[in-house]
């Protein structure tokens, strides 16, 4: 289990029971062999910590941590993080599933050295059906992590220095639900490019309850991030009304919010 892994995938789970197996079998499934996936079960209070055993039990690749409480995301891959021995760190999400050659074509990509961090457009499924795939910016600017949200984290891959020159993710509950955000911007503050891949190579679940989860308090710290970030890297004024936009969205009912999101989705799948 010490042998160095090229990639490292670093996976938070949070009463996942019901998606989790799939999730790490998409990464079993992948056609680049060697990688290591840690899973940091946060304080689940249903069966994931014991499906993720099982899992473990039949791949040698994968090794299972556990807190004893739930602490959030950032704490939970920091965990992660410092049990990995990667070249490189990709990210999974407990309920998404990633496609067979996503680790090996953004490995491809990072390898060329055009950049240090790689993300890819998305295809989303949920209660509504599937839609997409959803193509994002090809190279994010500072801006773009303002406006919205250019760049997928669960399916970003990155040089292993750059996590280790930012220190990780910020663990403070102000960074709830926007730990990405924040990494994002202490990235860019680093000098550290983006490149988002145009091939739709990880199937991110959206559904009701995930909009649902979206609450009026991680939205005020998604402002936050966003006003900081502003002033971290010294972007126009114009930039700072961008900042508002978590929280006007907020106000939308949950009902309706994920109905425009599946409308949105649909449009962009037919071309539209």
């Amino acid at each position: 289990m010490e042998q160095e892994k090229r990639i490292s995938v670093l996976m938070g789970v949070y009463n996942n029971e019901k998606t989790v197996e799939a999730a790490v079998r998409s990464i079993q499934a992948q056609t680049w062999p060697d990688w290591e996936l840690i899973c940091c079960d946060d304080g689940s209070t249903d069966r994931s910590y014991e499906i993720l055993c099982a899992l473990a039990n039949g791949d040698e690749r994968i090794r299972v941590i556990r807190n004893e409480r739930n602490h959030g995301l950032g704490y939970t891959l920091n965990r992660c993080f410092k049990a990995s021995h990667g070249e490189y760190i990709a990210r999974m999400d407990a309920d998404d599933e990633s496609c067979p050659e996503r680790f090996a074509k953004e490995l491809a990509y990072l390898e060329l050295g055009e950049c240090e961090i790689v993300s890819t457009a998305l295809e989303f499924f949920g209660d509504a059906g599937e839609t997409g795939p959803y193509p994002s910016i090809a190279y994010p600017k500072a801006e773009d992590f303002v406006r919205g949200s250019p760049f997928a984290h669960a399916a970003c891959m990155m040089r292993r220095e750059c996590m280790e020159r930012v220190g990780g993710y910020c663990e403070d509950v102000s960074r709830l639900r926007v730990e990405d955000v924040d990494l994002w911007f202490r990235l860019l503050a680093a000098g550290y490019r983006f490149h988002n891949l145009d091939e739709a190579l990880y199937r991110y679940c959206l559904d009701l309850a995930a909009i649902r989860r979206q609450k009026m308090k991680y939205r005020m710290n998604a402002a936050r991030v966003r006003r900081e970030g502003c002033r971290m890297l010294q972007l126009p004024r114009s930039c700072r009304l961008w900042c508002l936009r978590p929280v006007l969205v907020g106000l939308i009912p949950p009902g309706l919010r994920y109905q425009l999101h599946m409308w949105r989705r649909r449009q962009k799948k037919n071309g539209c």
